[in-house]
This record gives structure tokens, sequence and C-alpha cells, in this order.
């Protein structure tokens, strides 16, 4: 796949949700009706959301300025779209809000002359300074990590004991390490090869001691 850089004097047309606002995507880890093979331990299926916005990724990045103010960002941080401000779009990072006590830093799109500059809105106001060719960006998603309220639910092989299949369920808010919710499972395979969950359904193609092959024929609802 081909990925065009834009230089900052070069105009792109991306489809912007308003005043940064956070768009939700519904992601399955496997593709339905295919056969698959995961070893014991390891998850079979999972879905999910995430929370995400366009963005701009730094390609080239030199050393400056901006009202005696280090630029702080470096070659594939990814900034997202957050604010409009008069005729800017600005694009920064939301962890370094507190960077200069007040105000942000960070990429604004001129919206009335079409180009990527570098910026700083102080109480000083916002003041941008001309790094043409030498900052250089791409199009970008940013994938919120603070999802409050993203759910992940997850389907993991445990193995097997004669014809019984064991797995373990878990749902994960806002991608934590610890599951909000955990539950064991068996299924008995001489009953039937089609187990299911929550709307899930997988058929079992096989089994070993190392691992499982299977379809997944529709996701957790």
């Amino acid at each position: 796949m081909i990925i065009k850089k834009i230089i900052l004097t070069v105009l792109i047309s991306i489809s912007l949700s308003a005043n940064g606002q956070y768009k939700r995507h519904n992601f399955n880890s496997k593709e339905l009706n295919t056969i698959l093979r995961s070893e014991i331990g390891a998850e079979i299926f999972t879905t999910g959301q995430k929370s995400f916005q366009e963005a701009v990724k730094i390609i080239a990045c030199p050393d400056f300025k901006l009202n005696f103010v280090k630029f702080p960002y470096k070659i594939g941080d990814i900034l997202p779209y957050l604010e409009d401000k008069k005729q800017y779009r600005l694009y920064f990072n939301p962890a370094l809000k507190d960077y200069l006590d007040r105000g942000t830093i960070g990429i604004a799109f001129d919206k009335e002359k079409s180009i990527y500059v570098p910026y700083i809105d102080s109480f000083n106001g916002l003041l941008t300074k001309d790094q043409k060719e030498k900052l250089i960006v791409e199009n970008a998603i940013y994938i919120n990590p603070d999802c409050a309220d993203c759910l992940k639910k997850v389907f993991i092989y445990n193995g097997k004991a004669s014809n019984i299949l064991k797995f373990t369920y878990q749902e994960f808010i806002n991608d934590m390490a610890r599951p909000a919710f955990n539950q064991e499972l068996q299924y008995d395979l001489s009953e039937s090869n089609i187990i299911g969950f929550k709307g899930m359904r997988i058929e079992i193609l096989n089994t070993s001691n190392i691992e499982i092959e299977y379809k997944v024929l529709s996701e957790f609802k």
C-alpha cells in the first residue's frame, strides 16, 4: 500500500467530525466463516469498540521553538484533531495540554490558506510558524486510550479433557488489564460441534493437545 506524504503547503481533503468529537468503531479480531487456528491459552475471537479521531502523523520534524517554547513532538507522533479556533483546525496531544500551564501546542490547518503550520496557543494568543518543506505530516487515525465505556469481549480456548472443551469468556472496559467480567465455560463435543455464548456461534473443526481449528459463524450480540 502506498502512503502519500503531505507537505505543509499541500491541501488535503479528509472527512472531519465537528469540534474534534471522537467517533466509535466496532471491530472483530477474526473474519467470520473462515478456517482459523489458535493455540491453547490464546484468544480465539474478540469483539469490541474503539474510540478514534482523524489525525495527522509527523513524518519529518526539525528542532525549533515557538515563542521560546521547544516544539515537543517528534517523528512518528500522532496528533488528533481536537479543536477549532478562528480559521484554524488544531491538532495536538491531549496529554500535553498542561505543557504550557495553559493553552496548547501542535499543528494547525489554516482553512483560509489550506496549509499546515506548527502553532502555539497561550496567553499571548495563537502564534504560528512557517516550516515549509521541513515539517511533514500525513493522514492518520488516533485511537483514544481513555475511552471510559469502550467494551471488549474476549473468548479464550483453554484446552480439552476427552470430549469436553474448556473456554474463558472475559469482558474488559477501557482495555483494563483486569477483566470487568470473567466466566469459565465447558462444551461437550459429543452433543454438537457448534458452541455458542451471548449470540456468538463457533463451529469446531478439529482439536489437539496444542491447538484448535474452528470457524466463527456469528459474533457476540
